[in-house]
């Protein structure tokens, strides 16, 4: 087969995967395009293939690219022993500005917990911000807020009740990321709050990890305690069953799960489950621990950061490949089961196979770092940026 014939073939197969990955993309609203006379259903049909051919190009162009250079490791930050308090100015800036978070089950975050980390990073650093906040849960409520309201919800949120509110500005946290090509019709790109930096265009927030009573008293680390961040048994595949044994075998090492007690049953025997502990549990859990251990899932948990902020070394999956997510933007191609707590680097982070996890773990240094743009004071800046509309 001729070089060109073969390189068309490729492209053809790129703008197919691309066009694949959009469609399976149903956490999103489809892109717009020019508007069409009701029951056409063929001008309809062609608008809809125009912009998925759009799109299919561009991924396409993308998928070509070669990777950009990953940036130098973040700055270590050494953490005060009190969170930073903010700036006696900014109060009075924010005084008419009320912040509605239109999430009527914020409380019983379920399945979304991604996405209840950001909401909650916001309520945080408006308050410390001098706003106004409010989660709105019913139409009565809604109507009931004027002056400069900024409304936040998410992807499960009430159409009809986020429309209920009076704003002029408008915002979705979307934990995956949101590129062009998948943005809800009547919205831009940077009008989805994530929290970590995607390169596409949206407004990174990011979320809270510090945590003041493990930095005002952090508890001794117990050597050679390895916690394992995965609480669903399917996780547990075969080859992570493998790692963990040859990691249980290392001379002190002790491993640790916090998998529901329900959900149990079958988990390897080298793991020892302390069942699903709340929130001061978990945290005191971590500070004792010296490595946090990923099996390949979650991807992009918030987890990780939570583990570096508590002291603890991350060891991760690098996968052989990259990985894209069906229901995850299908534009950024994952490396490792985190890349963005990646860039930590050494020693704080190993990225590996599951086969080099014995070797990660016995190099495994005795503390982690939190890296800079997790701290309260850069988050706090983030907030003010975006409610100035910077």
């Amino acid at each position: 087969m001729k070089a060109s014939n073969a390189a068309a073939v490729l492209l053809l197969i790129a703008a197919l995967v691309a066009v694949t990955n959009l469609l399976h993309a149903p956490h999103h609203a489809a892109p717009g395009d020019a508007a069409v006379r009701p029951g056409d259903k063929d001008a309809a049909l062609r608008a809809e293939l125009k912009s998925l051919a759009a799109a299919a190009k561009s991924g396409e162009a993308f998928a070509r690219e070669p990777p950009p250079a990953p940036p130098a490791p973040p700055a270590p930050i050494d953490k005060p022993a009190v969170p930073p308090s903010p700036p006696e100015n900014k109060g009075s800036d924010f005084a008419g500005t009320t912040v509605a978070i239109v999430k009527p089950n914020l409380y019983d975050h379920g399945h979304t917990f991604g996405e209840f980390k950001i909401f909650a990073a916001i309520l945080w650093g408006a308050e410390a911000l001098g706003c106004k906040t409010v989660v709105v849960k019913n139409r009565a409520e809604a109507a009931s807020l004027t002056g400069n309201v900024i409304v936040v919800s998410d992807q499960y949120t009430d159409e009809a009740l986020k429309r209920a509110v009076s704003a002029k500005r408008r915002y979705s946290v979307d934990f995956w990321g949101t590129p062009q090509q998948q943005v809800a019709r009547g919205t831009t790109v940077d009008e989805y709050l994530v929290p970590y930096p995607y390169p596409c265009g949206n407004t990174f927030l990011g979320f809270r990890v510090e945590d003041e009573a493990y930095r005002s008293n952090p508890p001794p680390k117990k050597k050679g305690l390895v916690l394992v961040l995965g609480k669903e048994p399917k996780y547990f595949t075969v080859p992570v069953r493998r790692a963990l044994d040859a990691v249980s075998k290392l001379a002190g090492v002790k491993l640790v799960a916090t998998v529901p007690r329900e959900k149990a049953r079958g988990l390897p025997s080298s793991v020892e489950n302390r069942g699903l502990l709340d929130a001061a549990g978990y945290a005191s859990l971590l500070g004792e621990a010296q490595v946090a251990l990923g099996l390949g899932d979650p991807v992009l948990g918030p987890g990780a950061l939570d583990a570096l902020e508590h002291g603890c070394a991350v060891v991760q999956v690098r996968y052989p490949k990259p990985r894209v997510e069906r229901w995850v933007n299908p534009r950024l191609p994952w490396r490792t089961q985190h890349d963005f707590v990646d860039r930590v680097g050494a020693p704080w982070v190993a990225s590996v196979s599951l086969e080099e996890y014995p070797d990660a773990v016995r190099r495994a240094p005795p503390r982690s770092r939190l890296p800079a743009e997790y701290s309260d004071a850069a988050l706090l800046k983030r907030v003010e940026g975006w409610l100035r509309g910077a």
